[in-house]
């Protein structure tokens, strides 16, 4: 998928993010009843996204 800056749709506040489109992957995985939503994008930037106002 491609975001719409850095913070690959899960910013954090007081966070600055590059303002460019970044190229990437959402994956979901799901592992004894909770659910893990990782944000993959560029070479090697992989973040487990935790803010309520994921997009």
């Amino acid at each position: 998928m491609t975001w719409n800056d850095g913070s690959l749709g899960c910013p954090e506040p007081g966070t600055v993010y590059t303002q460019a489109l970044v190229d990437g992957y959402h994956v979901v995985l799901e592992a004894g009843g909770e659910r893990y939503d990782y944000r993959v994008g560029g070479a090697a930037d992989v973040r487990l996204c935790t803010s309520a106002g994921a997009e």
